[in-house]
């Protein structure tokens, strides 16, 4: 059944909890989307390393801004002999709920746009390519 819609009044169509039917087909089809166009976006052999250290980067930074007295530190292991690459800071890192959205495409907890990256893009490519 179709429902006529009379008004658009506090519509918002990214909101996704107050659908009348299940569009989560839909929306996880779009979210692929959004993750291959993400994917096809870096071309560089280098990009993966960069947006790491870029993260890594803005997670020292922020919390510098609020304790001068912290001392940043960013370790870094390349181990071509079991293809891995990892990176750890002593930054802000990321609560349980941000840890449960920030792979998702364009979700960013970068509000300030005074951060290397802030466009919800590089952990997604590193999650996903």
């Amino acid at each position: 059944m179709l429902t006529a819609i009379t008004s658009l009044e506090g519509f918002d169509p990214l909101a996704t909890g107050n659908l009348e039917h299940d569009y989560s087909r839909i929306i996880q089809q779009s979210q692929k989307r959004d993750i291959l166009n993400i994917l096809r976006s870096y071309t560089g052999t280098l990009d993966v390393f960069s947006e790491a250290v870029q993260n890594a980067i803005d997670a020292v930074d922020a919390k510098q801004r609020g304790n001068k007295n912290f001392i940043p530190r960013i370790h870094i292991t390349i181990d071509l002999q079991n293809n891995l690459l990892r990176f750890v800071d002593n930054g802000i890192g990321l609560s349980l709920e941000q840890v449960r959205l920030f792979l998702r495409p364009n979700v960013s907890f970068k509000e300030n746009q005074n951060y290397r990256g802030h466009k919800g893009v590089g952990a997604t490519f590193l999650a996903y390519g």
